[in-house]
C-alpha cells in the first residue's frame, strides 16, 4: 500500500481490493459479483432495521468492496455486454455532475412526490454527457468527497427523510441495477443470432460512456421504436428480432447498468450522510464523524499504512478462501 493521505481516492481503494481478490474474482461472472454486492446491501438494510450502527458501517464497507469488484470486472472483463472503460467515479458523475441529474440544480429542486409517480425517470442523457465531457479525466474523488457532494445537492431531502426510508431507496436502486444486469445476461450469445447491425462493432460502441450515450440516443429515436406520445417509453417489441428492437433493448440495458449504479451509489452516500447527521444530533461526535465509512473500511480490511489490505475472512493479502468455481466462461458475445 503506497503512502498517501487519508481519505483515499476511490480509484485507490479499487486497486487495493483488486490486489486482494484478483485470483478468486476471475472465477466469478459479472452477475456473481453483483449478487454478492446485493447480499451485503441486504445486510446493510438489516443493520438499519435493527438500528445497529456498527453493523451498518461494517456492511457498508463490504458492500462498497463488492461495488468496486463489480466495476473492476466491467473495466477489465472480456464480456462485451458488460465491458465499460470508465471508472466508478465517471459512472456516477454522468448522472450527478455536481448537481441533480434530473432538475440539473444544486441543491436539488425536484418534487419528490412527482418523481416517485414517474414510471420512467430517464434523465436527459445527452445534456448530462456534455457536462460530463467538460470534466473528462478529473474524477479522482474520495468517498468522503462524494458524500459531501450528495450532501450539498440533496441535504434538504436527506434531513427530512428517516434512515429507514433512505435505506429502502438504497435497496430499491440496488435491485434496479440487478434488473439491468439480468437484462444484459439475457443477451449472451446474441452474436450467434447474426442479426444485422447487432455485431461486435455495435457492442464495442457501448463500452465507453462518450459513445454509449450517442448510441442510446440513436437507437431510442429509431422510427420503429420511438414513441412520440411518451418519448421516455419507447415501443420496444420483446418478441421481435428486428435489429431496431434488439439494439434498443441492449443499449437501454447497458445505459441502465450505468445510471442505476449511479443512483444506487447516490443512495449509498445518502445513508452515510444520514449517519453523519445522526452522529451530530446524538453527540456521538460534535463534528458528526462518529460513524465514518473510511474508518470502517480500514477496520474491516485491516488497513495498516504501508502494507496490503487483508481479506477479512482468511486474513491474507491475496484471498486464499477455498471455492470450487470454474473460471468464468466467455461466450461468443464476449469475443
Amino acid at each position: 500500500m503506497t503512502e498517501a493521505q487519508s481519505p483515499y481516492a476511490i480509484s485507490q481503494w479499487m486497486k487495493w481490493f483488486a490486489q486482494v481478490y484478483k485470483d478468486v474474482d476471475q472465477c466469478r461472472s459479472t452477475e456473481d459479483l453483483w449478487m454478492a454486492t446485493m447480499a451485503h446491501c441486504s445486510e446493510l438494510g438489516e443493520g438499519i432495521r435493527r438500528v445497529n450502527y456498527p453493523d451498518i458501517l461494517k456492511s457498508a464497507a463490504h458492500a462498497f468492496c463488492w461495488m468496486c469488484s463489480f466495476v473492476n470486472r466491467c473495466n477489465t472483463g472480456g464480456d462485451l455486454l458488460f465491458s465499460l472503460h470508465n471508472s466508478l467515479c465517471e459512472m456516477v458523475y454522468l448522472k450527478f455532475p455536481e448537481r441533480c441529474g434530473h432538475c440539473m440544480s444544486n441543491p436539488c429542486q425536484c418534487d419528490p412526490s412527482k418523481m416517485d409517480a414517474k414510471k420512467d425517470k430517464a434523465a436527459k442523457y445527452e445534456d448530462l454527457l456534455q457536462k460530463w465531457l467538460r470534466k473528462a479525466g478529473n474524477y479522482g474523488l474520495t468517498l468522503t468527497q462524494w458524500t459531501q457532494l450528495f450532501k450539498d445537492v440533496f441535504s434538504g431531502r436527506i434531513h427530512l427523510a428517516t434512515l429507514e426510508s433512505i435505506g429502502f431507496h438504497f435497496l430499491e436502486e440496488a435491485g434496479e441495477e440487478a434488473s439491468a444486469v439480468r437484462q444484459l445476461v439475457q443477451f449472451r450469445g446474441i452474436l450467434d443470432a447474426q442479426i444485422e447491425g447487432v455485431d461486435k462493432g455495435f457492442l464495442e460502441a457501448l463500452t465507453s460512456i462518450n459513445t454509449l450515450v450517442p448510441e442510446y440516443a440513436v437507437c431510442m429515436r429509431d422510427e420503429k421504436v420511438y414513441n412520440p406520445e411518451k418519448p421516455s417509453e419507447p415501443k420496444v417489441d420483446l418478441t421481435s428480432s428486428d435489429p431496431a428492437h434488439v439494439k434498443a433493448r441492449i443499449v437501454r440495458a447497458k445505459m441502465d447498468l450505468v445510471i442505476e449504479f449511479a443512483d444506487m451509489f447516490s443512495w449509498f452516500c445518502a445513508v452515510l450522510v444520514k449517519l453523519e447527521q445522526i452522529a451530530q444530533s446524538s453527540k456521538l461526535r460534535s463534528d458528526g464523524a462518529g460513524l465514518d465509512i473510511e474508518e470502517s473500511l480500514k477496520m474491516v480490511y485491516a488497513y495498516d499504512k504501508g502494507n496490503p489490505l487483508l481479506c477479512p475472512s482468511c486474513h491474507n493479502p491475496e484471498c486464499k478462501c477455498l471455492f470450487f468455481l470454474p473460471k468464468a466462461s466467455e461466450n461468443n458475445a464476449n469475443e
